[in-house]
C-alpha cells in the first residue's frame, strides 16, 4: 500500500494473547502514519477502522476480557448468519 504522504507501508500486529485478539495495521516507512487497522479477536474480524477515527486501534488499546467476549459474540453471530444465508441461497 502507500501512504499519503506517497511512501511505501508495511502491515504491523500488535497481539494480546492472553484475550486471543490481535490487531493488523499498516505503517509508513517514512512519516509513520498509521492506517487501516482491523481488529481480530479469536481470527474473527470485529472492528475495522472506519477512515475517520481509529476505531479498532481505540478498541484494541482499551480492550479486556469481557469487551473482547462482547465483540466476538457480535461480529461472530454475524458472520454465522452471513454463511447460513447464503448456503439457502
Amino acid at each position: 500500500m502507500q501512504c499519503k504522504c506517497g511512501s511505501e507501508t508495511k502491515l504491523n500486529e500488535a497481539v494480546r494473547s492472553r484475550l486471543k485478539a490481535r490487531l493488523e495495521f499498516q505503517v509508513c516507512k517514512a512519516c509513520g502514519r498509521v492506517s487501516n487497522a482491523e481488529l481480530f479477536v479469536k481470527e474473527v474480524k470485529v472492528v475495522v477502522d472506519d477512515g475517520v477515527g481509529a476505531t479498532a486501534r481505540q478498541q484494541f488499546a482499551n480492550l479486556d476480557a469481557d469487551t473482547a467476549k462482547a465483540l466476538f459474540a457480535r461480529a461472530g453471530g454475524l458472520q454465522r448468519g452471513f454463511y447460513h444465508q447464503r448456503s439457502v441461497i
